[in-house]
């Protein structure tokens, strides 16, 4: 469900529409937020992190909203990070949701917690070169959709395993952003190493049934 306001636009009557009019009156309020912060003394000393948990699909792969898959209009999303001082620039690698948190206790002076997940964007944002890495996407079973992992490799390589790793799509999203021609029967030697890849990387993830549910633990 989509919210109209008052403020935005009115650029039309379907979902889509409604869509852009959230997103407008979204950048109206954290544009708003920005401001605040910006005359307030401690302003000098606040980094900001922006971002988002998920992208929306209209249509892509026959799929509308969110929350059920995991193609690129689903799982890519904008990082921005702000700090004060800093000269903006671009970091051309992908990176994942879960290098936040070591990132917060980065920019915050404090020791990272060991075993936390992820990995410190800041030696990236100061201009340090830093290798690229794998991305492993993790969408959770519950009581409306089973599990569906991703694995991108350093090289643009993305496997997409379905319902419990029983079936997989693979693609090019360098060359194929859009996820159109599934290569995984046309390249079986890349798929082969994939696979295996990606189950020595999804096998590290902890299993964690959800409260209230039985869902399936995967063999």
């Amino acid at each position: 469900m989509y919210n109209t306001h008052e403020e935005a636009p009115n650029w039309g009557k379907t979902g889509r529409d409604h869509y852009d009019q959230d997103v407008w009156f979204t950048d109206l309020w954290i544009q708003k937020l920005l401001d605040y912060v910006q005359v307030q003394p401690w302003a000098k000393n606040t980094a900001i992190i922006f971002t988002g948990d998920h992208g929306e699909a209209f249509g892509e792969h026959s799929f509308y909203k969110h929350a059920f898959e995991l193609y690129e209009v689903l799982v890519r999303v904008p990082l921005f990070v702000y700090i004060p001082g800093l000269a903006p620039r671009t970091v051309a690698r992908w990176r994942s949701a879960i290098d936040l948190v070591p990132t917060v206790y980065d920019l915050m002076g404090q020791p990272i917690p060991p075993g936390l997940p992820g990995t410190s964007l800041v030696p990236e944002l100061y201009g340090q070169d830093e290798p690229k890495r794998p991305i492993l996407c993790d969408l959770p079973a519950d009581s409306l959709t089973v599990r569906h992992r991703a694995l991108i490799d350093e090289s643009g390589y993305k496997l997409v395993a379905l319902g419990h790793d029983i079936h997989y799509e693979l693609y090019n999203v360098v060359d194929d952003p859009g996820e159109t021609h599934d290569l995984f029967k046309q390249d079986p030697a890349r798929a082969e190493a994939m696979v295996e890849r990606y189950k020595k990387l999804s096998e590290q993830i902890p299993f964690v049934a959800a409260k209230g549910g039985k869902p399936v633990k995967p063999q």
